[in-house]
């Protein structure tokens, strides 16, 4: 081992010394090596001389004077007669990124030549000083080669020149179709007044597809005026485009431009004209770019207009309305829930649910009590959705109205009330608990389940303890169960049903077992232990079943004595079922779980109950468990399912074996 770590050790120092005792910034003369072999290199030579200056322009990051220094060096190679064009390459590629105004004549002097004017033209795009633009423009009047000019122009376009436009007049007539295209697409990136001018005069020669791209630079500068704020202007664009084109793609997009860039009024009035008319392709168009309205004059002047529009388009700006949610159109829609067509109603509906404020609360309810099938559901969605907390106190206030007679009608207060999660509402919902009417009283301990915290607890305990009925019984306990499901700590709420429990009725009380057997904790299940020994056998019967659904093993031993002490023979079928379910919460392959399952089996006289085991079993990966299972092989009865659960069992354990 001594002699491997003393040649080991040696050599990654050799490695080490290999990698970073390379030339740095600071290694003047290293740096200067580089510079001079850079200028013969060639490809498939050594890079360490590229290497070299690029580290070093990576270590000049924060210093402005060392960068520039370099920048000095690379443009120098660019006029040395000596470097090779892959060396100039390589200086133009390093000018694109540290190169200033200080660089560009060296850079556009290559703009001319066919082999570097792209190499060139990228550094001087990404320099993007006005220097180097202006070397660009002057570049592509004096240069002769069309690739060279195409090249150019894209850049002008690109950089978004707008003093190149008037440069551009030229190229855009060429008779070559593919100066004069990619001077179509420059100018329709540099957009302003004098590219669009420069377009409007160049059309004479053009073919379909120059067209084309004709339509598509108007749009692009419309979009960039309208970016820009000049609204009048991209909006003149657009409707020169949307009158002139023959492309639909072309039209549609110009007829969305021209809605967005319009004033409100005038942008609403385009979008219901083109609603209103004959023609389904104007419709169809209208209806894509009406959510480029905005602002309540249009939602004003669409709501309006509400009446004189198609069902169909009705219903798609009703819609559209509700997602603008300006109050002005409020009183519009509201008359569209009495409309005739059953989908505008809907819509109307929908629409009110953003739009709807305290004022509609009672309409809503009155609706929502009248009607069925979805006209109900969208009128209590509404209900349900409009915003604010006048709104709630307007539901409470109408509850609380002594001339409130209708019976549905104060149910879907009531449910509201619970969807809302109006917490507020606490003291009346309970207050509603207690109505002569049983439907009031259910929506009631319905809506409670929904707004009461643990505060409420009480409260909720003493109605179930007084509950009149079976159903509310069984609803005020769900309501418990459905409060205690969002309370981070039962424990409370478990005190709270034990302590009231013994002064209980006989229905209260098994609605009490029920909830405490929901919970799960020590203080619940010491109060249905007690319930095994009521002299009640219906009370007796509850806290078995109780047991049975316990949660967790808590209740095993319990039910295991239910099993061996009881004389009633459904009571010792139900705990050993509830027992044969708890063995499965032990866990994988816990001695304890075989335990259970072996004690299962002692007990078991049924072939039900067997079965049972036999299915918790097979869900083990132990010897232990399949020894249990083959005794029930041979028995013509069991024989099916003791097959399947050795199998299951044997597979198990195979996988843990691979494992």
């Amino acid at each position: 081992m001594k002699f491997r770590i003393q040649v080991v050790v040696p050599s990654l120092l050799l490695i080490f010394c290999f990698f970073y005792a390379g030339p740095s910034w600071g290694a003047s003369d290293n740096l200067d090596e580089a510079f001079d072999k850079v200028v013969s290199y060639e490809p498939g030579q050594s890079r360490q001389a590229l290497v070299s200056i690029e580290n070093a322009i990576k270590d000049s990051a924060a210093k402005a004077d060392m960068r520039s220094e370099l920048a000095k060096r690379l443009a120098a190679l660019l006029g040395s007669q000596q470097a090779s064009w892959s060396c100039k390459d390589f200086a133009c590629r390093q000018l694109s990124l540290i190169g200033s105004s200080q660089e560009v004549p060296a850079l556009a002097g290559l703009l001319g030549d066919p082999k570097l004017s792209d190499m060139a033209r990228y550094a001087l795009q990404r320099i993007a000083d006005p220097a180097a633009i202006a070397a660009l423009r002057e570049a592509l009047t004096k240069v002769n080669n069309d690739d060279i000019k195409i090249g150019i122009i894209n850049s002008l376009g690109e950089l978004g020149d707008k003093e190149a436009a008037l440069v551009l007049a030229g190229p855009v007539k060429s008779a070559n179709k593919t100066i004069a295209s990619a001077a179509i697409i420059a100018l329709g990136k540099i957009g302003g007044k004098d590219a669009v001018a420069v377009l409007e005069t160049a059309t004479s020669n053009f073919d379909a597809e120059q067209l084309t791209l004709l339509d598509q630079a108007f749009l692009n500068s419309a979009n960039r005026a309208l970016a820009r704020g000049g609204n009048e202007i991209a909006a003149s664009i657009y409707q020169k485009v949307y009158n002139a084109s023959k492309s639909p793609d072309i039209r549609a997009a110009a007829f969305g431009g021209l809605v967005s860039s319009l004033e409100p009024a005038k942008a609403a009035a385009l979008i219901i004209n083109s609603l209103k008319s004959e023609h389904p392709q104007m419709q169809s168009l209208a209806l894509r770019f009406m959510r480029n309205l905005k602002g309540p004059v249009a939602a004003g002047a669409l709501a309006e207009e509400l009446p004189n529009i198609s069902p169909a388009n009705r219903t798609m700006v009703l819609v559209f309305l509700g997602e603008m949610g300006e109050s002005i159109a409020r009183p519009a829609v509201l008359k569209t829930i009495e409309d005739p067509d059953e989908a505008v109603r809907l819509a109307g509906l929908q629409a009110l649910a953003q739009l709807g404020s305290s004022a509609d609360v009672v309409m809503l309810a009155k609706m929502a009590a009248a009607e069925t099938g979805p006209i109900r559901d969208a009128a209590r969605n509404a209900l349900d959705r409009i915003s604010g907390l006048e709104v709630d106190s307007a539901v409470m206030a109408a509850l609380g109205n002594s001339s409130l007679a209708d019976v549905k009608e104060r149910m879907e207060l009531l449910r509201c009330l619970g969807e809302r999660h109006t917490e507020a509402a606490m003291a009346l919902l309970i207050k509603n608990a207690g109505h002569e009417d049983q439907a009031v009283r259910l929506a009631a301990e319905e809506a409670l389940g929904k707004v009461a915290g643990g505060d409420g607890m009480p409260d909720l305990v003493k109605l179930l303890k007084n509950a009149p009925t079976t159903s509310d019984s069984k609803a005020i306990e769900k309501a418990i169960i459905t409060v205690n499901s969002r309370l981070d700590d039962v424990n409370k709420s478990a005190d709270i049903l034990a302590a009231a429990y013994p002064d209980a009725g006989p229905a209260a009380k098994a609605a009490i077992l029920g909830i405490l057997g929901n919970i799960g904790s020590g203080q619940a299940i010491a109060v249905v232990r007690s319930a095994i020994k009521d002299p009640d056998e219906n009370l007796q019967g509850e806290a078995v079943r109780v047991l049975a659904d316990w949660p967790n093993v808590a209740a095993a031993d319990d039910l295991l004595n239910i099993v061996k002490s009881s004389q009633k023979m459904n009571y010792q079928i139900l705990a050993l079922r509830g027992y044969i379910r708890l063995a499965g919460l032990k866990g994988e392959s816990s001695d304890e779980q075989l335990d259970m399952y072996k004690t299962a089996l002692q007990l078991a006289e049924r072939t039900e109950e067997k079965k049972l085991i036999l299915s918790g079993l097979s869900q083990l990966a132990s010897e232990k468990a399949l020894e249990m299972v083959k005794p029930y092989l041979e028995d013509n009865q069991l024989k099916a399912e003791a097959q399947e659960a050795a199998k299951k069992i044997q597979s198990r354990m195979d996988k843990l074996k691979t494992k």
